[in-house]
Formats: C-alpha cells, sequence, structure tokens
C-alpha cells in the first residue's frame, strides 16, 4: 500500500509541480498553475472512477483556484505549491480504499469458493 500512496505523491504531486514549474516563465502563472494544475490527479481519478467526477473535480478546482489568483487572495509562490494537493489527497484516499476493498473482498472471495 505504501508503494501505491508514494506513486500516487509522485504521479499527482511531484510530476505536475515539475511541469509547471518548467511552463510558468513561458506561458504564465495563471495558465501553469491555475489551468494545468489540476489535470495530471483529475486524470487520475476520472480513469479510476468516471470521468465526469474527474471532469467536475478538474472544473471546480480550477474555478475556485482562478478566483483565489484573480482576487490576489493568494500569490503565485503559495498556488505553485498547493494547486496540485485537492487532487493528491482526493487521489490517495481512492486509491487506499480501493486497495483496502480489493485486499478485503480479493481474499474473502477465494475462500469462500468451493467446487
Amino acid at each position: 500500500m505504501f508503494v501505491c500512496l508514494a506513486a500516487c505523491i509522485l504521479f499527482s504531486y511531484v510530476l505536475p509541480s515539475v511541469i509547471e514549474r518548467s511552463l510558468v516563465g513561458r506561458i504564465g502563472p495563471f495558465w501553469a498553475y491555475v489551468v494545468l494544475g489540476d489535470a495530471l490527479g483529475c486524470v487520475a481519478i476520472g480513469l479510476l472512477t468516471r470521468w465526469t467526477l474527474g471532469v467536475a473535480v478538474y472544473v471546480l478546482l480550477s474555478a475556485i483556484e482562478a478566483l483565489l489568483y484573480r482576487f490576489r487572495v493568494v500569490d503565485a509562490g503559495w498556488m505553485m505549491w498547493t494547486a496540485d494537493l485537492v487532487p493528491t489527497l482526493l487521489l490517495c484516499l481512492l486509491v487506499s480504499v480501493m486497495l483496502k476493498l480489493r485486499w478485503r473482498f480479493g481474499s474473502s472471495d477465494k475462500v469462500s469458493r468451493r467446487d
């Protein structure tokens, strides 16, 4: 389970942060942090559940981040570190629940089958 959670953090937090940081000079902080910030994490959520859930989470988070950025509630430095945090937490929670359910039902399913 630890390996899966580490992979979630790497895929939905570290990798997007590196990509955003490299793109911010070319496309600006709004496009890098707000528009692209949650994309990888929300795509992973959509792949594991339903696409509508991944898209809904992306649209909701991007709208909130756009408002925070537009009205200067937060600066670009804060946005860089926290924009990917919510999809990462949701993805880690989703993966941990899926692993626990798979382990629980997978092991009991093998025991209860009799030929």
